[in-house]
């Protein structure tokens, strides 16, 4: 947790505390697994209770997240269980708690191919757009997000104005097949403390609550970003093909996500977690693969 993020979450922590002990018919301990501006996730333990609790000032977006657990636990995807949510302010949702260990490709092929057939049913979820900044174009959104966030890195120095010009122009150069792609419900945020895996098996997917209409390509993207050998069995999972479009997509959304994680990063004072973002979006302007 960073600097004061403890101080930020204590109001966060009273309700939670109020919402988890009633839930459970007991008093209850209480910790921080997480905690951001305005939100908090804590971990509820005491006898015969082992539940994660998430707090946002935001009640409406946990709302959202309990609407997609819901959806995607009909289609059979592996997600906690909703015990009880209070829309506050702020909101409190209580839920079960899933075990496992971020994925990883030391976990064998097994549990990348599961998690890929998991998101399957996930994206075949009608979400329509219009998309996270209001566009109702696919490429639209994400040259405009990507442009976005190239001028926040270079407004916060990170990356110079040139490096910042030469990331949108390389996602842009993609506009094409941007145009044509498929978008349905995607997760938003899959990064691998999301997948969570056990005995070499998928035991669950978590934190919903940035799921949006998209294409899933970027769910992948995303949680292959430091790991590329997990491309290929989630890539079967989905059921698509590993062919040069497939590559060359999701070379851009890793492009756009390493631009958006070194400018949250930063400001938030996570100077060295930034930079290792900073340094993979010059290593792509430069023409790495």
């Amino acid at each position: 947790m960073a600097p004061g993020q403890e101080d930020l979450s204590r109001g966060l922590r009273a309700a939670a505390r109020r919402a988890a002990s009633g839930a459970a018919g007991l008093p209850v301990d209480l910790h921080v697994l997480s905690a951001d501006r305005g939100r908090a996730v804590f971990l509820a333990s005491g006898a015969r209770v082992d539940l994660v609790v998430k707090a946002y000032d935001d009640a409406p977006a946990l709302a959202h997240e309990v609407r997609v657990l819901d959806l995607a636990r009909g289609l059979g995807v592996p997600v906690p269980d909703v015990l009880a949510f209070e829309p506050g302010p702020p909101g409190v949702t209580i839920m079960t708690r899933l075990r496992g260990s971020p994925l990883t490709p030391a976990m064998g092929e097994a549990a990348a191919v599961e998690a890929g057939a998991a998101l399957r049913r996930l994206h075949e979820l009608r979400a329509d757009p219009p998309y996270g900044g209001g566009q109702h174009r696919w490429d639209e959104f994400v040259v405009g997000w990507s442009r976005r966030e190239a001028d926040a890195c270079a407004r916060l120095g990170i990356l110079s104005p040139a490096e910042s010009s030469a990331a949108v122009a390389r996602v842009s150069s993609a506009r094409d097949l941007l145009t044509g792609r498929p978008t349905g419900l995607a997760h938003g945020d899959l990064q691998p403390d999301h997948v969570l895996v056990e005995s070499g098996h998928l035991t669950g997917l978590i934190d919903f609550v940035d799921a949006k209409p998209g294409d899933g390509l970027l769910d992948v993207a995303v949680l292959t970003l430091w790991d590329r050998a997990l491309t290929a069995p989630l890539l079967r999972g989905l059921g698509l093909a590993a062919d040069a479009d497939t590559a060359l997509l999701l070379d851009r959304y890793r492009l756009v996500r390493h631009l958006a994680a070194a400018a949250w990063l930063l400001d938030r004072g996570h100077a060295t977690a930034a930079a290792r973002h900073a340094e993979a979006v010059r290593f792509r302007v430069r023409g790495g693969a």
